[in-house]
């Protein structure tokens, strides 16, 4: 340029114009980048409120309906015992409910019982009411409506009981059923309300937010404010109360009258039982934290606008900023440790940097603007066919999508590299997609350390079944030594015989043990397969119980069996089956009470048949039950009794690889009982 054009071009420069147009042209770049900044962060912080509020409310509802069930199936299993059914059928009705007197104090969510017929005419309860209240008719509340409806059992409202003292409470109602199944009567426990609201103790937020339920009519409990045991309090002309209770959910914001103010309410029906749970929050305090952020944003974004004002006179310096950044950004580009490919919507190559070029052997000259599928042979390593899926969907639904398993590239001395990764789409300024990036990487390394993984693995669950079995050996010679010293026990002091009967108890659990291992490593092998055949099951138990009988007479068990004539064959293995009914009747015997018994019934259901062995012992916690089929599980009520824990491991493989299943059901203080289907010949 020459002196007097740069002295022109120069003068230029200082005019207000000038000086106006590049104010304005870094300026408001930056204020229209921080005005949408602005409101995708609000949008943000304002989905992140109103996404994380309805977990609280969706755990809530969980658990209401898991306290729900949970009453629903005490109810049914006091109905279900024969001795109350029968006195009911009989119309013993003081007698029936005596045999439920325990239950307050076993449970003590449950606050008072009564039996109703079917007119809904109070007959028995307990605690006992003053005055009286035997012979009135409840038939107009709503539980006797919800049981009576379709004679199922049923969760009422929120009502007051009519019992004395008078609480605020919420009944379930179970139908009675006599021999023939028809109704007989109503078993009712009522639960207070404070009972229902310690349920949510755990799940309450912080005031001011807080929880509160709704019941199917919309009366409320846990307002803060209303006393649980004062007059119940109705909202079911609360637009939100009726959406719950429509089976709705969502996040809503809205304005209530009580309190003048705004509120953030995050409402889940309870599935079943037509309750809903609400969260509700003062929409200011919610969304507090979002405008500090909003505010702090704006600051930020004020000090930038006028940075830009002195950025307008270092513009030479901030193009020369920009070139350094496409520099650094290709410096980048090139440093990635994967191939980076990118594609037009032609399948045209607009990127391919360095480690695509060492990966396929073709440079960024001979590929650029040219056909991907020239360049970049992606295939199936099974069959040698093209393998380009993954590309074709991430631009077609505009995500990314990961290469197959076992894909192998084509390079350009024609070697096959097994190669891994991804697509990814890449979109326009209308949204649209316009192309796609290819990522892939050399995954050589990665497969041979998974096969030695796998051959380490392999390895070392040979050399855990080998030592396991080399164990058995010596076990078996201490066994053998102490059995040849106990025929000669009577010159041994007492001191040494007690000693050795320790050894002897321990060298038998090892023994038992190894055997185990042995036959868990036996039986959950895949390969491992049981020669099945037609056989009658009721030959097996009898075996089994004559094998077990002395066992059973030291704590004074009986045995009771089923009717099992006409039983059809079972296709099964003889000694499986004995295996495990060795284990499920061994334990019935262990777990059971001095002078108990343990009941095997016989059923035919479809094309299996099911036995079952039903004890009087113990019973196993509910949480218990879930795991009682794993490996080395012991429940907490087995502290007192050996084992190690792998009986009915054992047994579920067995049953399972003969084509059967096995169930359990408990209740503690009452029994077991294991159900073992198999499957027909």
């Amino acid at each position: 340029m020459s002196k007097l054009n740069f002295s022109r071009f120069f003068r230029n420069l200082n005019r207000p114009l000038v000086y106006s147009a590049l104010f304005l042209g870094l300026v408001f770049p930056i204020a229209l980048i921080g005005l949408f900044s602005f409101r995708s962060t609000k949008k943000a912080l304002t989905e992140e409120v109103l996404d994380r509020r309805p977990t609280v409310s969706i755990l809530a509802a969980a658990v209401v309906k898991t306290r729900f069930d949970g009453l629903v199936e005490l109810g049914t299993s006091f109905v279900e015992r024969p001795d109350f059914r029968q006195l009911v059928a009989e119309g013993k009705w003081a007698e029936a409910i005596n045999r439920l007197e325990d239950v307050t104090k076993e449970y003590p969510q449950v606050d008072r019982l009564f039996v109703t017929d079917l007119d809904g005419v109070i007959r028995s309860d307990f605690p006992a009411a003053t005055p009286s209240v035997i012979g009135e008719s409840r038939s107009g509340k709503d539980w006797y409506k919800g049981v009576s409806r379709e004679w199922q059992p049923y969760v009422s409202e929120i009502y007051q009981s009519g019992a004395q003292p008078k609480y605020n409470v919420v009944g379930v109602a179970v139908p009675i059923r006599g021999a023939n199944q028809r109704p007989t009567g109503v078993l009712v426990i009522q639960v207070k309300l404070e009972t229902v609201l310690e349920w949510l103790k755990k799940m309450q937020p912080n005031q001011p937010a807080f929880i509160y339920l709704v019941d199917q009519h919309g009366n409320v409990l846990g307002l803060p404010g209303y006393r649980l045991q004062d007059n119940i309090v109705n909202l079911l002309t609360d637009p939100i109360v009726q959406k719950v209770l429509r089976g709705e959910r969502g996040m809503e914001q809205s304005y209530n009258q009580a309190d003048k103010e705004d509120r953030l309410s995050a409402f889940e029906p309870v599935p079943v039982y037509g309750w809903g749970v609400i969260m509700a929050e003062p929409a200011d305090i919610a969304f507090s934290e979002v405008d500090r952020q909003l505010g702090v944003q704006l600051a930020i974004f004020g000090a930038l606008a006028l940075g830009g004002c002195l950025v307008a006179i270092t513009v030479l310096f901030l193009l020369s900023g920009l070139f350094r950044y496409r520099q650094e950004e290709k410096v980048i580009m090139e440093s990635i440790g994967d191939g980076v490919v990118a594609i037009d919507r032609q399948w045209n190559i607009t990127l391919w940097n360095k480690v695509a070029t060492r990966l396929t052997g073709w440079s960024e000259a001979e590929v650029m603007g040219r056909p991907l599928r020239q360049f970049a042979k992606f295939m199936r390593e099974s069959d040698g066919s093209e393998n380009v899926v993954f590309i074709e969907e991430a631009m077609l639904r505009g995500e990314t999508k990961t290469m197959e398993n076992h894909s192998v590239l084509v390079t350009k001395d024609g070697r096959r590299v097994p190669v891994g990764d991804s697509a990814a789409p890449v979109f326009d300024q209308a949204g649209l997609v316009s192309g796609a990036v290819i990522i892939f990487r050399d995954v050589s390394t990665e497969r041979e350390l998974a096969e030695r993984e796998k051959a380490m693995i392999k390895l070392k669950e040979d050399f855990l079944f080998k030592t396991v079995h080399d164990l058995r050996s010596p076990s078996s010679i201490i066994k053998m030594a102490i059995d040849s010293c106990d025929k000669s026990a009577a010159g041994l002091g007492p001191q040494a015989v007690k000693s050795l009967g320790y050894v002897k108890v321990a060298n038998d659990r090892i023994l038992k043990l190894i055997s185990s291992l042995l036959k868990i490593g036996q039986e959950t092998n895949p390969q491992f397969l049981l020669e099945c055949q037609p056989m009658a099951i009721r030959g097996v138990l009898e075996d089994v119980v004559a094998e077990l009988a002395p066992k059973a007479t030291a704590k004074r068990v009986t045995f009771e069996h089923g009717e099992a004539s006409g039983l059809p064959e079972i296709s099964g293995n003889q000694d499986a089956l004995k295996e495990v009914f060795v284990n499920l009747l061994d334990n019935a015997i262990k777990y059971n009470k001095e002078g108990g018994q343990v009941k095997i019934g016989y059923e035919v259901v479809g094309r299996t048949v099911r036995v079952s062995v039903e004890d009087t012992g113990r019973g196993i916690p509910l949480e218990a039950v879930g795991k009682l089929f794993t490996a080395y599980f012991r429940a907490d009520i087995s502290k007192d009794i050996e084992g190690s824990g792998l009986g009915l491991y054992i047994v579920k493989n067995l049953v399972e690889k003969m084509g059967g299943s096995v169930a359990v059901k408990s209740t503690v203080g009452q029994g077991t009982r294991f159900t073992v289907s198999l499957p027909i010949a």
